[in-house]
């Protein structure tokens, strides 16, 4: 069953300083390592939702704030030996960037250098990726903050950094959404400032954690993750227009 995040209690010790999300931060490059590829089955699931919400769009404010991740949600309850990033597709007419953080933003650190692929819904024949390309970004230890960015240039050369917390955006706005589902957290980006067409599959990746000896709960319930807002678990997109 997919759902959106639901609101839990913390897991964590409670507190993290604000995202610092600013226009031209630091990116470093990743030492980030090719794992094996998304199984086909949970691709062509994770692909369904895209296009679901692409039929969807432009989201409304309803569908949003049941969709958002609190920005301290991706805090790390316990030690985790490996976190996979996996590429889902993407419709972006810009150029993008996927980052992560560990420091509340002050240094981003680059996953995808260009979120394109020949096979993706906008296919780009120059894209360097494959429809559910994985990378491992490594280990870390319990109470890490992890957050993701996209930073988008436009066809006029300006670039954005876009993250969790819609307070740091530079248009103020929410640019991610996120959903649960089969022990992946799904991430949806919005590249477009101001909103855009709100369809929020500029780029999707999927989020997996893993402990070499798991703990009896499902491994999402090693993130603290919680949403915007009142929401309540939802089975897919649609469900949630009213």
């Amino acid at each position: 069953m997919i759902t959106c995040p639901i609101k839990t209690e913390l897991l964590i010790a409670a507190g993290s300083a604000a995202l610092a999300t600013v226009l031209s931060p630091t990116v470093a490059r990743a030492e980030v390592t090719p794992i094996a590829p998304l199984d086909s089955d949970l691709l062509a699931e994770f692909n369904s939702i895209v296009i679901e919400q692409i039929e969807m769009a432009p989201l409304t404010d309803q569908q949003l704030n049941m969709l958002a991740l609190d920005p301290s949600a991706l805090t790390l309850s316990q030690d985790i030996d490996d976190v996979q990033v996996y590429f889902i597709n993407e419709s972006a007419d810009f150029q993008n960037q996927l980052l992560f953080s560990t420091d509340n933003g002050n240094t981003l650190t680059s996953i995808f250098d260009s979120v394109s692929s020949p096979n993706s819904i906008r296919p780009n024949s120059d894209g360097p990726l494959e429809l559910g390309q994985g990378v491992s970004l490594g280990s870390f230890s319990s109470s890490t903050v992890l957050d993701f960015f996209l930073k988008s240039t436009d066809f006029v050369g300006t670039t954005f950094t876009f993250g969790l917390d819609s307070t740091q955006n530079p248009d103020g706005l929410q640019h991610i959404v996120a959903y649960e589902t089969q022990d992946f957290l799904l991430l949806g980006f919005e590249d477009i400032f101001g909103g855009g067409d709100r369809d929020y599959t500029d780029a999707v990746i999927a989020v997996k954690l893993v402990q070499d000896v798991p703990e009896p709960a499902s491994l999402l319930g090693l993130l603290s993750v919680g949403i915007v807002g009142a929401g309540s678990v939802v089975g897919r997109l649609g469900r949630t227009r009213e």
